[in-house]
């Protein structure tokens, strides 16, 4: 009898140290199948690519933007749509999403129509392209008092206006070895709805409180010492 007790306790703790250590080896995993180097990295180690590319992706016309916004999306148009006098035209499908017509194709938000084909005909269809503007933002600096070996300033913005906002340059930015520009964008009341750096080869975007998209570029920038200005060229996309 004790022998069979002795047996049976043996048993009970085998058997709850094979669960024990099963339940240690889960621990810390993403999901109970996948190894620990599958693990996520922390929060704050998260790169933001992803998010970049789909703000990217919202100036890519597709089939689905195209028809969503009343526009013709033609999955095999001419590449050579806007040369009528070429003689040798590549053989490759370009996509296009048209407008105009008789049907009255309409383009989606921050593109417009443009390209009409036969030129000067009522029906003419034309295609649709993304909105863009290039403008040379200037700021100067007004030197207004000097006290105490402390020099006042104030800034003199010459922005530009689109839609309803204002985009303004309010300085320049030594970033690595690039100079960036700080961006300003207003309402029309003079109200910053936000602020953020431009830099060459990096784009940044913006959601309008109407929830129009917006994207920005960065051309060049410049520094006139002799009258207190700095510029910055940009282009702005959409909208």
């Amino acid at each position: 009898m004790k022998k069979i007790i002795l047996v049976l306790l043996i048993g009970m703790l085998v058997f709850a140290g094979c669960t024990s250590t099963k339940t240690d080896d889960t621990k810390g995993n993403i999901t109970i199948d996948k190894p620990p180097t599958t693990e996520t990295p922390p929060a704050n180690n998260k790169t933001t690519q992803p998010n970049l590319q789909n703000q990217e992706d919202k100036f890519i016309l597709t089939e689905k933007i195209c028809k969503s916004a009343g526009g013709n999306w033609n999955e095999c148009g001419s590449a050579c749509r806007n040369d009528s006098e070429a003689t040798i035209c590549t053989m490759q499908c370009v996509q296009y999403c048209e407008c105009g017509g008789i049907a009255g194709f309409d383009c989606p938000q921050g593109y417009y129509c443009t390209d009409y084909m036969p030129k000067n005909a009522k029906d003419a269809m034309g295609v649709c392209k993304l909105r863009e503007v290039k403008y040379d933002l200037k700021t100067e600096f007004i030197y207004v008092n000097v006290t105490n070996n402390k020099t006042e300033t104030e800034k003199n913005k010459e922005g530009l206006k689109l839609d309803n906002y204002i985009f303004a340059l309010d300085d320049l930015k030594q970033i690595n070895n690039n100079l960036c520009a700080v961006l300003d964008i207003y309402s029309k009341q003079m109200n910053r709805l936000n602020q953020f750096t431009l830099c060459p080869n990096k784009n940044e975007y913006w959601t309008s409180p109407n929830e129009n998209e917006y994207k920005f570029v960065l051309e060049k920038t410049g520094v006139n010492q002799s009258n207190n200005s700095i510029t910055a060229e940009i282009v702005v996309y959409g909208g």
